[in-house]
């Protein structure tokens, strides 16, 4: 009997240790070709490289959008990248219970094949330098906006229809980036 407990205990317990964590292939999932290059869509903030949050947090420094990177390893909590230009690594840890997407629809938003030029194209001067600098300011458009700040999280802003987008500045801090068509018309800073 102890020996039958025993060989299920060595079947079952590599299972129960494996956890839920699943290879997540980038390429497929953005539908690249071979050898394509790939850029941050957005500013990536962050106060801890290698602990990044998905919710993206607007504060400490950021990885500014346009910014070449290769990614090294991705499964379903997190994603590993680099920056090709220095070879710095970061980490972003995502929660998809809070993102309430896929990973593989958040590296959609995350990733893009255009690079600083062609995702700037249009922009003003003057907005650029607030956008480089990760500034939101009335008179926006929501194209820069969301190279400003990223994507507002799915559980606070459902639809990028929305005339409000919400913004974690930090845990239980969030910004308000509220639209008239397509213009920012207020930006509004709350402590919940």
């Amino acid at each position: 009997m102890m020996r039958k407990i025993f060989n299920m205990a060595l079947f079952f317990l590599p299972v129960l240790f494996s956890g839920c964590a699943r290879t997540v292939i980038v390429q497929e999932a953005l539908q690249l070709p071979e050898g394509a290059k790939v850029y941050t869509n957005y500013n990536i903030w962050y106060d801890d490289p290698d602990d990044i949050s998905s919710l993206n947090y607007q504060s400490g420094k950021f990885m500014p959008f346009g910014t070449e990177v290769e990614i090294v390893e991705a499964d379903g909590r997190s994603f590993t990248f680099r920056e090709k230009s220095n070879g710095q690594k970061f980490r972003i840890s995502y929660d998809e219970s809070w993102m309430m997407i896929p990973i593989e629809d958040y590296l959609k938003r995350f990733l893009t094949t255009k690079d600083r030029e062609q995702l700037s194209a249009g922009i003003k001067p003057a907005v650029l330098d607030k956008v480089s600098k990760g500034l939101v300011d009335e008179g926006m458009t929501r194209k820069e906006v969301l190279l400003a700040y990223g994507y507002p999280v799915v559980h606070r802003t459902p639809s990028l229809k929305d005339d409000t987008w919400i913004y974690w500045i930090k845990p239980l801090v969030t910004t308000r980036v509220v639209f008239k068509g397509d213009i920012v018309i207020a930006i509004l800073k709350f402590d919940e």
